[in-house]
């Protein structure tokens, strides 16, 4: 297993479809735990932290980008099966 911690800064893109440094770490990562034929656990990921009114919109768009990358990426029998999301 590979395991890496990604987190979105405050002026990141968010894995929008445009060249985010995020969004390639993510795919790199994929794509070398697929060739070594090994799992990728993203061991930690999140955004800002919540306030006491709970996170943003804004704050949650980077964890709910990575769940949608994490199960595209499953249903493409590829190396990105587990993800614990932390604030």
């Amino acid at each position: 297993m590979i395991s890496v911690h990604l987190y979105g800064a405050p002026d990141a893109c968010y894995f929008t479809p445009t060249n985010c440094a995020n969004a390639s770490l993510a795919t790199i990562a994929a794509q070398v735990a697929q060739q070594e034929n090994k799992l990728l656990f993203v061991g930690e990921y999140g955004g800002a932290s919540p306030t006491f009114t709970g996170p943003s919109d804004e704050d949650q768009k980077f964890p709910v980008a990575m769940l949608e990358i994490q199960a595209e990426n499953f249903q493409q029998a590829g190396a990105f099966r587990l993800s614990a999301i932390w604030f």
